[in-house]
């Protein structure tokens, strides 16, 4: 929108520098991304919002203006409602000679519309002034009546045409819906097909001008024009919208229409641009007629002073309350510290309290409202079981591991998820979805890093290893996850991956903990290579190899293992554990090893668990090597595995025979227990 600092004098008495007026505007919301001096004036072109289509106006901007400024919205006799006063009433004999008729199809269609014919005008160049100020906003100059409707548009915000009153047929006006087969050559001399959602104006014959666009060639207003028929109107801003898509055209009534025009605007407008015809072009007026104005309901708001000053963090006065929403427009009345506001027609952006609280934020300017630091009440120090120190230790694990963090969002799609298993009784749903990619919060952070690591496959990247701290939500309840995914090869396997989680415990000092075979199918994992994580009989964490049918979903062919493990339940296990300190010890350890064979299936946790809890004198550590053995020294269905026996005393050196009895029960644990024997 283009403005002239001239053209905002004759409605604002304004003595500030053009450059101040133009920072004073940006900081009350009227973006000014450009002042140019140009022909003896200054013009500003500012950014108008989709939401204030009352800042497409000179009135609108000299509204603001004053408002900020303190003035009065003055109205100059050349250019205000004053001068629209002094029409003359058209007699009753000329109404009939002239009588018009106004079809309107549909009211929500065309809400108003106003025509009035003047006949005898003279078609000829607009004044100098009026060309100047024209130019300087943008538009071409064409003659006297087209540049008074332009000049009118710019000024008051109100769309208008003027057809040539001679090549309309049988003096009467439809506004309709366009029939599918009708044609029109608009004024930029463009053939356009119409289509039955777009309106149109048309005499008894043919459409005239699509409705709130543009005007046909065929009905224009040329040299040759002695009587014209000038339009004011307001039409549905949403079959304008339509249209404009549909045709590919656009203008600036179109823009106004495609956001709304003040219905109360529109006579004002007419009357205005009649009284400049008479002036500029001669003719006399002959006709004027109105389709019934549509009863609009008052918007009031009720706003207490003490809402605007808990909002805004001042201290605002009543008197300095009630002056700003006045010289915005609004109507106010005041009852000791309380304000009933009647909200003006032309504006359809304010509908509660805190819109008016915004627009006394503006006017008494951003810059003004003071900063102040938020004030800290110091509360009684807990001590929760999830801390961010924890949360950087974890971190810090898996980083040293070559594990790199990732961040994904936290919003997925609803048919994936459904895909996987995951009935709607489970999930989440967002009321509003920006998208259908966006219709649900994550149950699982593993959807996340799948589609992390088919990101990376594409970018020809082969070691992988990712992991991602934060919320996961499942059946409306709201957790702590660390999810882990990885490419599964030689150098990272989901042993591996055992291990970092065993770390992980260990260095939160956990240590009663035991992985086990995952007693059901889990949904994205392989039934038979995956484990559950269970601390003190609850399960924390799962982790195995993900489904190929999964792995389908995100397009990766390559084979993948993953972990997801409920943080806020290692935590509150974490929180249990007393740490103590323990001197060094003094005494060597004695390491001896156990090959043994035992049935396969039989679960090596359990026998580790036996060995521990059964109090071997002297054991202080025992653990399984990295090898499982099956073949021809191994009978079928069992597998060969050796286990690492660590040994030492607090007190002495322990004796081969003192090891040797110790070594020797557990031997028989495992005979008896687990029907295992000596390879």
């Amino acid at each position: 929108m283009k403005v002239t600092y001239n053209w905002l004098k004759e409605f604002v008495q304004i003595r500030m520098p053009a450059g101040k007026l133009a920072q004073r505007l940006t900081m009350a919301g009227l973006e000014v991304t450009s002042l140019e001096a140009k022909g003896g004036d200054f013009v500003f072109e500012i950014e108008v919002t989709s939401n204030r289509p009352d800042w497409l106006s000179i009135i609108g901007i000299a509204r603001e203006v004053a408002a900020i400024t303190g003035k009065k919205l003055k109205l100059d006799p050349r250019s205000s409602m004053l001068a629209a006063r002094k029409n003359k009433r058209v007699s009753s004999l000329e109404q009939r000679a002239s009588k018009l008729e106004i079809k309107v199809e549909n009211k929500r269609d065309c809400p108003l519309y106003i025509a009035k014919i003047i006949k005898g005008v003279r078609v000829r160049p607009s004044p100098a002034w009026m060309q100047k100020r024209l130019k300087l906003i943008g538009l071409r100059p064409v003659n006297n009546i087209v540049d008074i409707t332009n000049y009118l548009l710019m000024e008051t915000g109100q769309p208008m045409h003027a057809f040539d009153l001679g090549k309309i047929k049988d003096n009467t006006i439809f506004i309709r819906r366009a029939n599918n087969s009708e044609k029109i050559i608009t004024l930029d001399s463009q053939q356009h097909n119409l289509a039955s959602d777009i309106l149109v104006i048309a005499d008894k014959e043919k459409p005239i001008a699509v409705a709130g666009i543009m005007g046909s060639r065929e009905s224009e207003v040329s040299n040759a024009t002695r009587d014209i028929l000038l339009e004011a109107a307001v039409f549905d801003p949403v079959i304008t919208r339509r249209a404009c898509r549909w045709l590919g055209v656009s203008s600036e009534s179109s823009y106004r229409f495609e956001r709304g025009v003040d219905i109360y605007t529109t006579d004002f407008a007419a009357q205005r641009a009649t009284q400049l015809i008479l002036k500029l072009a001669a003719g006399r007026l002959t006709f004027s007629k109105s389709t019934p104005l549509p009863q609009q309901k008052d918007k009031n708001i009720l706003l207490e002073k003490s809402q605007v000053n808990g909002v805004l963090g001042v201290k605002y006065s009543s008197t300095e309350i009630k002056h700003a929403l006045t010289l915005l427009g609004f109507s106010v009345k005041q009852n000791v510290n309380n304000f009933k506001i009647k909200v003006p027609a032309f504006r359809a952006d304010v509908n509660q309290a805190i819109d008016l609280i915004e627009e006394i934020a503006r006017i008494q300017g951003y810059e003004n409202i003071p900063v102040k630091l938020p004030k800290i009440i110091p509360q009684e120090r807990r001590a929760p079981a999830l801390t961010w120190e924890k949360i950087k230790l974890i971190k810090d694990i898996l980083i040293s591991q070559g594990i790199c963090e990732a961040l994904t969002y936290s919003l997925i799609n609803r048919e994936l998820a459904a895909e996987l298993g995951y009935a709607d009784n489970q999930l989440t749903f967002i009321a509003n979805p920006l998208t259908r990619q966006q219709e649900i919060l994550r149950p699982s952070l593993i959807f996340g890093l799948l589609s992390c690591i088919a990101e990376n496959l594409n970018q020809k990247q082969k070691d992988i290893r990712i992991f991602e701290i934060s919320k996961g939500f499942l059946a409306s309840r709201e957790s702590l996850f660390l999810g882990l995914a990885a490419l599964s090869n030689n150098e990272f396997n989901l042993l591996h991956l055992k291990g970092a989680l065993e770390l992980l415990l260990k260095r939160l000092g956990i240590s009663e903990f035991e992985f086990v075979s995952a007693k059901s199918a889990h949904l994205f994992f392989q039934k038979g290579n995956s484990l559950s994580l269970v601390l003190n009989g609850r399960t924390c964490a799962e982790l195995g190899i993900i489904k190929p049918s999964i792995q389908n979903k995100f397009d990766i062919k390559d084979s993948l293992i993953a972990a997801e493990v409920d943080l806020e339940i290692i935590f509150s296990e974490a929180a249990k554990v007393s740490r103590r300190y323990i001197p060094l010890p003094r005494f060597p350890e004695v390491v001896r090893d156990l090959s043994i064979i035992v049935q396969e299936g039989i679960s090596l946790g359990n026998i580790i668990k036996k060995i521990k809890t059964s109090g071997i004198a002297h054991l202080i550590e025992v653990s399984f090597k990295k090898d499982i053995y099956r073949g021809r020294q191994i009978p079928t269905g069992n597998i060969g595995v050796t286990l690492s026996c660590v040994y030492r005393a607090p007190d002495h050196t322990l004796t081969s025979e003192e090891v040797g009895i110790s070594h020797q029960q557990i031997l028989d644990i495992l005979t008896r227990e687990f029907s295992a024997r000596l390879r």
